[in-house]
């Protein structure tokens, strides 16, 4: 009778009371009942309680072998009982047996998540089975590095600041190539991390990874941040710049101000340095705004120097088919006739008659 009314209501005080008195009279008897009150509920939450209940009066008779089987009946009945898991985990690891520890955590990680609310102090093991599991996949019989990667990944979210869980997913993402899944992790560090040489370091990373995705707009995006970091940089300005270049090459859509930016950025390199590698930055500069007045008066000024003006054709013509009226207009409609080149660009109009 007890049996039933404990089933029908677990919080029936009469009928706990009663069973209570009996067990202190007959602990064998009382675990066999609880056992059954485990059996018959059909809450997974109520019955994994009895169950683990059982186990506790099993231990005290010493009976390790009952008690570790009603633990076992508690874990499969409810994962998210997260003190009865760690138990029989911890038989588990006792017993050498990995892979039915990773079946057990792995239940346990699907169920706590949704009872934190109520169970914060559960948090605690939901961390640590995320770390074990992490470690059982990344490495020995059980390896399966995507599986590493997400129990990485979940202790990233459960703490935001736990640098080495985003380092490791990130890093075992990019092992797999799976370059979508990793480049969002590069955030979350770059929002953790104080050291501007450690963002640099990110924003370099990230940027390689954008680009084995195919991703040129992030790969010039991400270069842009590192840029912004390092502005007087000479390496990174010309990264980053280059990167726009690349993408005006492939005949990839670049918005009007990226353009001017990055035109902007490699002007000033060109301003910064003589002969070969100003002509360079010029000419790069030219590609992504053509009618660049500055850029084709230093890309001219260098190789007039040198001796290779002839090299600029493509881009005089380009300047005068983007900027008739510019400002090297008619030096570069005079050069290319001169060197019996089409003009590339429409004519000027006469200039207007005084008065």
């Amino acid at each position: 009778m007890l049996v039933q009314r404990l089933i029908a209501d677990p919080e029936d005080g009469e009928a706990l009371h009663f069973a209570y008195q009996a067990g202190t009279h007959d602990p064998t008897a009382y675990a066999g009942m609880l056992e059954r009150v485990g059996q018959g509920s059909v809450d997974p939450v109520f019955s994994a309680h009895w169950f683990s209940e059982a186990a506790n009066v099993w231990e005290s008779l010493g009976e390790m072998s009952q008690r570790n089987r009603l633990l076992a009946m508690a874990a499969d009945r409810d994962p998210s009982n997260a003190p009865a898991v760690e138990k029989v985990a911890q038989l588990y690891r006792e017993a050498g047996d990995p892979g039915r520890l990773a079946q057990l955590l792995e239940r346990m990680c699907e169920a706590v998540p949704a009872i934190l609310n109520d169970q914060p102090d559960y948090r605690v093991q939901l961390v640590a089975a995320h770390e074990e599991l992490a470690r059982l996949y990344q490495e020995g019989p059980l390896q399966n590095l995507e599986r590493a990667a997400h129990h990485f990944l979940r202790l990233a979210d459960l703490d935001p600041s736990n640098l080495f869980a985003i380092y490791s997913a990130r890093e075992l993402y990019k092992s797999l190539g799976r370059w979508a899944e990793a480049v969002p992790l590069f955030a979350k560090e770059i929002a953790v991390v104080d050291d501007p040489e450690r963002k640099l370091a990110l924003l370099r990373d990230e940027a390689e990874t954008r680009r084995n995705q195919g991703d040129k707009a992030g790969v010039s995006a991400t270069l842009r941040q590192a840029w912004q970091l390092r502005s007087d940089d000479p390496g990174l300005t010309y990264e980053y710049a280059y990167s726009v270049v690349e993408r005006v090459e492939e005949g990839a859509p670049v918005a009007p101000p990226e353009r001017a930016e990055a035109a902007q950025a490699l002007v000033g390199l060109a301003e910064m340095y003589d002969g070969e590698h100003a002509m360079m930055y010029a000419q790069a500069s030219l590609k992504v705004e053509p009618g660049g007045d500055r850029a084709l008066q230093l890309a001219d000024y260098h190789p007039e120097v040198l001796g290779r003006q002839g090299e600029l054709v493509p881009q005089y013509q380009a300047y005068l088919g983007a900027s008739p009226h510019g400002y090297m207009a008619e030096k570069a409609r005079a050069l290319l006739t001169a060197m019996g080149q089409p003009l590339g660009g429409p004519s000027a109009p006469p200039p207007p008659q005084a008065g």
